[in-house]
């Protein structure tokens, strides 16, 4: 046998010097446009379905999210088998299809089970597919990070985008951050609208995923006493943000052979547009009340004194006085024996409590109130102190002392009740607000 090869390459050897060279070529050109991986994905074909439900304990994901999912994506052709983890609030659903099937024709299938799937899920949990790729397909990690950190090296021209003078940053939509968590979440925004888009414009790349950063928020946190006062609950809050926040077209009008087109743009653009928010009107007495929605952007702001170092019953004592007073103006009588009716405690308990409550409120002959401005300082301060001389402050002695607690109540106070409304008084008392405040000891009364 190998005689007879010897023999026939001897006889023949210019063709098989022309076929090994031909091998040769070929074995060179198959090196050059060989694929080379340091770490081979050998993962199989498969298609992963990420479902969230925050509500949901692990075991009710099992029940209501996994379980479904899984028999919906049953019967695919091509499906080999699936696994799950079922977690707190999240359930991840992973299909293996033959390597012989295409990726692209199993998340068409997959895709269409999930449609009919969805009519037997929990509400607002939302299936969705992952990426084209693997743990293993992770092949590039960046930062995101301004050029000049604080300002520092930077050419400053203030008005233009960049740097300012007073170390904060104009962006080029016309934004001024200021502190660091702005800062960041403009780095956060950058990423997501200016950065991903493009990258996933590239050939081969199958998903971009952000990690870190500050997202952007605007939270809108009512005050719940207030809600109470006006007979509102967090549903209407929620409908109102949600009718304010969409456009609305009316079609066109043809006019002298052009078409005018009648829209009204009501998307909300700016942080001040959702305080602008008109959540109800209760008409009385032939007036009205306008009732915004109070908004907060990144971090809270504070409407009323900080209460945090009063005990439970002097808190309470202060979150009704400020009820009433938002109900009625900004304002409401200084009679002992009424506001103690109102707290339902003791006049003397309530001369006790006024004592210690004089730091947190502006408390004159006739009036008690919260909101007092500046300017008037003063003329606060000379009215306490004759009013002390005669001896007509719950318990005060000195001038001097009353003048404190007056100035104290003028540099702490804000501007949470000074707009002109009306309506009934709320009827709680300062038990209730006890026992509300002992459920939550930790928190601030903001």
């Amino acid at each position: 046998m190998i005689e007879r090869i010897l023999g026939f390459s001897l006889h023949h050897r210019y063709m098989i010097a022309l076929v090994t060279a031909a091998i040769a070529a070929f074995g060179f050109w198959s090196l050059t446009n060989l694929p080379i991986d340091a770490v081979p994905d050998i993962t199989n074909n498969q298609v992963q379905i990420n479902t969230t439900a925050p509500a949901l304990s692990p075991l009710e994901v099992e029940k209501q999210v996994t379980f479904p999912v899984e028999t919906a994506l049953a019967g695919i052709p091509g499906l080999e088998s699936t696994r799950s983890i079922s977690r707190n609030g999240f359930s991840q659903v992973t299909a293996i299809f033959n390597d012989d099937v295409d990726i692209y024709f199993a998340r068409q299938q997959v895709g269409e089970r999930l449609g009919e799937a969805k009519e037997t899920l929990p509400e607002g949990a939302d299936p969705r597919m992952g990426a084209i790729s693997t743990g293993l397909g992770e092949i590039y990690m960046w930062t995101v990070a301004y050029t000049n950190p604080k300002g520092q090296g930077a050419t400053i021209n203030d008005g233009e985008p960049g740097w300012q003078s007073d170390g904060s940053y104009l962006t080029p939509e016309g934004q001024k951050m200021k502190n660091d968590v702005e800062l960041s979440s403009y780095l956060r925004t950058v990423q997501d609208w200016i950065i991903r888009p493009q990258l996933k414009g590239v050939p081969g790349v199958a998903g971009v995923d952000a990690i870190g950063g500050y997202v952007r928020q605007y939270h809108v946190q009512p005050y719940p006493e207030k809600l109470v006062a006006l007979n509102l609950s967090f549903s209407q809050i929620v409908e109102a943000l949600e009718k304010n926040n969409q456009s609305v077209g009316a079609g066109y009008v043809e006019k002298s052979g052009e078409a005018y087109v009648v829209r009204a743009d009501g998307r909300i653009s700016t942080a001040e547009e959702i305080g602008d928010i008109v959540v109800v009107i209760l008409r009385r007495m032939g007036g009205r009340i306008m009732s915004k929605v109070p908004m907060q952007q990144w971090y809270p702001d504070t409407h009323i004194a900080d209460t945090a170092n009063l005990t439970l019953e002097e808190q309470g004592a202060y979150r009704l006085l400020m009820d009433h007073m938002w109900i009625k103006g900004g304002t409401i009588r200084n009679d002992d024996k009424e506001i103690a009716r109102m707290l339902r405690v003791s006049v003397k308990r309530w001369k006790k409590l006024k004592l210690v409550l004089a730091e947190y409120l502006v408390i004159e002959l006739g009036i008690i109130s919260q909101k007092r401005l500046q300017r008037d300082y003063q003329n606060a301060i000379s009215k306490s102190k004759i009013n002390a001389a005669n001896g007509k402050i719950g318990g005060m002695k000195t001038a001097e002392k009353w003048g404190m607690h007056q100035a104290n109540a003028v540099a702490n106070s804000t501007d949470g009740a000074g707009a002109k409304r009306r309506g009934s008084s709320s009827s709680r008392h300062i038990s209730d607000v006890v026992n509300q405040l002992e459920l939550e000891p930790n928190q601030n009364q903001n």
